[in-house]
């Protein structure tokens, strides 16, 4: 739906309200002029008013009415210019308020809006919307520490249950316990990672996940985890496949950037069909570089694809689960991607799952 300005409509408001007003005036002052004319013609009441003295009375209240008819479209510009000239420094502040509000994210809590100075209720609102702020920032700040220090917490023991497990499966391969201890550190594992990943975007709520930046052959990089889940997709009976232009560079963080990388080839291997296949292409022009993965699993319906991103959302969580995910990897790909500058989305197809990512490019 289109959006109207306030100020248009308090001058449409305005320019209705005048010749509504105009219109009752007129009515009134043409039925008080049409009796004013006939008490003249009567006298003391004495005298009825001839016909064409009522004729003449009708015919003056008539042009009278004409002229305010002719004048109400003037009248209706002038009102309309008048509100429209008022509307503007009346919306002048929350214009400034709305600028400063969006350029406020999770990385600048700490902004706070303007005072507009107008101590009015729009002085009142911003002073309103700044101890929203306030507890906006206390609560998001206290969230991610709690985050980051439980995540924290969190490796070193799965770290010591993840040795003795490997320790006692090493010790008895053959013991009667040996599959439950399998699962046991697959499951650790699958923790570790969860871990892992809330850490990161602990982080990177925090504005910290990039603390500096290098330049990165990502051309190299990728051609390094394409690799990697070739091997995989092999035992899985897929086919990998794609194309890699060469001396592609980046400015970043190379263990990020591998970690959005297999996040990716990762999501293209779990969500596929027996036997499907993936694709994948990374090129670039004098800015961009752009990495494009697709495969041949299901669709994502449409009703979830605004959702893919966020946290802990899964498209079938019997799967996901079964698979070790735990719907943080896309999340955590955008926030990669952000601190790097670029975007990531999934390409407006339907008919196939395709995701694309675009960094910028640096010359060597």
């Amino acid at each position: 739906m289109k959006r109207v300005s306030l100020r248009l409509k308090i001058a449409a408001f305005a320019s209705v309200l005048v010749v509504a007003v105009v219109i009752v005036f007129a009515a009134f002052s043409a039925w008080w002029f049409y009796h004013e004319q006939i008490d003249m013609v009567s006298g003391d009441e004495t005298r009825t008013p001839t016909a064409q003295q009522i004729s003449d009375a009708r015919e003056e209240t008539s042009e009278l009415i004409g002229a305010y008819l002719a004048a109400l479209p003037l009248v209706a510009i002038l009102s309309a210019l008048g509100a429209w000239w008022m509307a503007a420094r009346v919306t002048r502040p929350l214009v400034r308020l709305d600028a400063a509000a969006s350029q406020i994210d999770a990385q600048s809590l700490d902004s706070r809006l303007p005072d507009p100075g107008t101590r009015d209720e729009i002085s009142t609102l911003a002073g309103t919307l700044n101890h929203l702020l306030d507890r906006l920032e206390r609560s998001f700040r206290q969230s991610t520490r709690f985050s980051a220090d439980a995540s924290h917490e969190l490796r070193t023991p799965l770290a010591v249950m993840r040795t003795q497990l490997e320790h006692a499966i090493k010790d008895h391969p053959s013991g009667e316990q040996t599959p439950v201890l399998i699962e046991l550190l697959e499951e650790n594992h699958r923790l570790s990672s969860v871990a892992d990943k809330l850490l990161l975007l602990a982080r990177a709520d925090a504005g910290q996940l990039l603390p500096g930046r290098v330049k990165i052959n990502l051309s190299k990089l990728i051609a390094e985890v394409a690799d990697d889940y070739d091997i995989m997709a092999r035992d899985r009976h897929m086919h990998v496949s794609g194309r890699v232009v060469p001396d592609i560079w980046t400015d970043g963080d190379e263990g990020l950037l591998r970690q959005l990388a297999r996040n990716l080839f990762d999501n293209a291997l779990k969500h596929n069909i027996p036997e499907g296949s993936i694709a994948y292409e990374l090129t670039s022009d004098s800015e961009t570089a752009r990495f494009s993965i697709a495969n041949s699993g299901p669709s994502i319906p449409e009703e979830a694809r605004s959702s893919l991103f966020d946290r802990f959302f899964r498209l079938d969580e019997s799967r996901d689960r079964n698979e070790g995910g735990a719907g943080l990897g896309l999340s955590l790909c955008r926030e990669i991607a952000h601190a790097h500058g670029g975007t990531i989305v999934l390409a407006d197809a339907q008919a196939q799952n395709e995701f694309i990512l675009k960094l910028p490019s640096v010359t060597r």
